[in-house]
């Protein structure tokens, strides 16, 4: 894809006086003891190789993990991917493995950075959904560690992306919308919430799903709320036709989901994230479809600027890392992700031809 014209260099953070919702942790990451800039020389960061890092201190301290790729010669700039995990029952963090996002940045070139959840107890964001709800800000801890980042390495500031599996697929969809030094936002099995701020800027975006996924249904819990009515239809014309009542236990887990997803938790159709990019990116019309026997893509562009909306849907596979042979981050398996189709080769390719877009000023 044609490489849209150079965007210009990220804009100045925000005075104190105008209200910068991350300045308090942004604005002093690199005075504090122990910090990313002083606990970390830039030789921390050796090729090939994923280092912790930290920012902040006290309550406000976080991790994150960074992996650079292996022929990087200390000095060229790096497009950076910022990875935001699925939900961890265990509390642990995500393994590499699970992506194979490392490798693919060895081989392609850029730094994969790897967030840690805010909640301890399974790694989740801070994402607006009550059952995440907590008092973190996930956009100053992203913000601290770009910045703490810029500090350590040459960022290629036209290729900053944001990606995430699952309920950290949800958590990027708000923080681009907030941030516009993010060029591109990939989710796998991700969803938008309703919840996140208004998306006013143009940023590319791709998202990647199974069409039976049973955790993040593809059109939502509208889908959800659908399955437990027809259920709850069919034992009543079960009974009203003589039949004896029974227990179905997948309408009583639909109804339950259905109503906690309604009351403070919903999942948005995946059709939502298309019209929302399409929209903020000025893109009309149908697009461009593509099917084989295992996906059908979407692809939305404005050739003006370069900004592109993509859609995989995949046919096949459930509630996982599409192409990956970890299945340690996968919830409730039911059946095995899609084989066939490689979630992170796609991601790096999406990363590396989408560069920030301009904003088009009207005439």
């Amino acid at each position: 894809m044609a490489d849209v014209e150079k965007a210009s260099e990220r804009p100045k953070e925000k005075s104190e006086k105008e209200g910068d919702p991350h300045l308090s942790l942004v604005g002093i990451v690199g005075d504090l003891p122990g910090s990313v800039s002083q606990a970390n020389s830039p030789a921390a960061l050796a090729a090939g190789k994923t280092s912790e890092q930290t920012v902040g201190t006290g309550a406000d301290k976080r991790t994150f993990d960074v992996h650079v790729p292996k022929d990087w010669d200390g000095k060229s700039s790096l497009p950076v991917m910022y990875y935001f995990n699925g939900m961890r029952p265990d509390g642990k963090h995500e393994p590499e493995s699970f992506t194979g996002l490392s490798d693919r940045a060895d081989k392609m070139g850029f730094a994969v950075v790897y967030m840690h959840g805010s909640n301890p107890d399974n790694q989740t964001f801070n994402n607006g959904q009550k059952y995440f709800a907590n008092d973190t800000d996930e956009n100053a801890y992203l913000n601290a560690v770009h910045d703490s980042l810029a500090k350590q390495i040459p960022l290629d500031e036209n290729r900053q992306g944001l990606a995430g599996f699952s309920q950290g697929g949800s958590e990027i969809y708000n923080l681009a919308a907030t941030n516009k030094w993010v060029a591109s936002v990939q989710s796998v099995e991700g969803y938008m919430t309703g919840y996140e701020q208004p998306l006013n800027h143009p940023v590319s975006e791709q998202n990647i799903h199974a069409l039976h996924d049973p955790i993040i249904p593809e059109n939502g819990t509208e889908q959800v709320c659908a399955q437990a009515d027809r259920e709850l239809q069919n034992l009543l014309d079960s009974m009203r036709f003589g039949g004896e009542g029974y227990f179905d236990p997948k309408m009583m887990l639909h109804s339950e989901t259905c109503e906690i997803e309604k009351k403070g938790n919903y999942i948005e159709p995946q059709r939502y994230i298309v019209d929302a990019y399409k929209k903020a990116d000025g893109i009309n019309g149908d697009g461009q479809t593509t099917k084989t026997p295992d996906t059908s893509i979407y692809d939305f562009r404005n050739p003006a600027t370069g900004a592109e909306v993509r859609q995989i849907t995949m046919q096949v596979g459930t509630h996982g890392w599409a192409g990956s042979s970890d299945h340690s981050g996968d919830i409730m398996i039911i059946g095995q992700p899609n084989e066939k189709v490689s979630a992170s080769d796609e991601m790096a390719k999406f990363l590396l031809e989408h560069p920030l877009v301009k904003e088009q000023k009207p005439d």
